[in-house]
């Protein structure tokens, strides 16, 4: 059986508030009932996503900081003694951790960390103690990753020698409009290139990777911030009663308003239209053809 994926986001609201990240669309937005995921919501929704027995892949992400919770470390053990939870992944900035935390997430033998990096200037809220943490996070965490957010690479020299003294992995990763829902970063514009076309979408289409409210509402889309992509709520409902084809039909209209259509990076043309559009043009001058060739007759 295929597996599943799911992207939690255990919190409304993020202490972190980077300047790369619309915060207040989200928080404007509706966004749930429930301000915390609680670990009781979370095992009903693993047994609701893993229904069937389907295995599954938990990522601790979504629009909020997942260890600025009390009880996140809780709900890492909750999927790591999941039986259907095949791994399950941390997006963090290492918010106000602590070594014996880091010791005992090295203990998680399903656990990849992805440690987001950068400066209080771009990240407000980053916690700069993670620095004096990346000789626990290299000795106790086996698969671990950084990745850094900003306009120009240049700008992580010094952060760059700080990871590089300790081995540890990074890359670079450019700002993005969150699917138009970012309207700048500091004093920089960003233009938004609108598509009119119908589009498709990996996260919608194939893998299908909702993110998860801190109530159950699921999300089509880590970029809908607006919370305007609802196909379900996993905490009420089984993984395939989640509605994906209302997204899908209506991502074939440029119209609709999705924020698919506002600059989304993960969304690309739809060539299956194109190609049913050839084919229908083909079959209509295949019988044209045959028409002109009977009369002629």
């Amino acid at each position: 059986m295929a597996y599943r994926s799911i992207e939690m986001n255990l919190r409304v609201g993020c202490p972190i508030r980077c300047n790369f990240c619309p915060q207040s669309t989200f928080l404007n937005s509706d966004c749930g009932t429930k301000k915390v995921l609680s670990a009781e919501d979370f095992r009903v929704i693993l047994d609701n996503a893993s229904y069937q027995n389907a295995p599954i892949e938990v990522y601790f992400a979504g629009m909020s900081e997942p260890l600025a919770i009390p009880n996140w470390f809780e709900l890492c053990q909750i999927a790591q003694s999941h039986p259907l939870v095949t791994y399950f992944s941390i997006f963090t900035t290492g918010y106000k951790i602590t070594v014996e935390q880091i010791k005992a997430l090295g203990q998680l033998n399903k656990l990849y960390l992805n440690v987001h990096v950068g400066d209080r200037q771009d990240m407000p809220g980053f916690d700069e103690e993670i620095w004096d943490k990346l000789w626990a996070i290299k000795k106790y965490i086996p698969l671990v990753h950084f990745e850094e957010v900003a306009f120009d690479v240049s700008k992580f020299t010094e952060i760059n020698k700080k990871l590089d003294q300790h081995g540890l992995k990074y890359h670079f990763q450019p700002i993005i409009s969150r699917a138009g829902n970012l309207e700048s970063v500091g004093q920089v514009q960003l233009s938004h290139k609108k598509s009119n076309c119908a589009v498709t979408c990996d996260k919608v289409h194939e893998k299908k990777r909702p993110v998860i409210l801190p109530d159950g509402t699921a999300l089509a889309c880590c970029n809908d911030y607006g919370c305007e992509l609802k196909i379900g709520n996993l905490l009420h409902q089984k993984w395939d009663e989640l509605d994906y084809k209302k997204i899908i039909a209506m991502q074939k209209n440029a119209d609709s308003g999705l924020p698919c259509f506002r600059d989304c990076h993960l969304a690309v043309k739809d060539k299956s239209l194109t190609s049913k559009s050839l084919d229908l043009l083909n079959s209509w001058l295949v019988r044209t053809k045959n028409r002109l060739s009977t009369s002629i007759q």
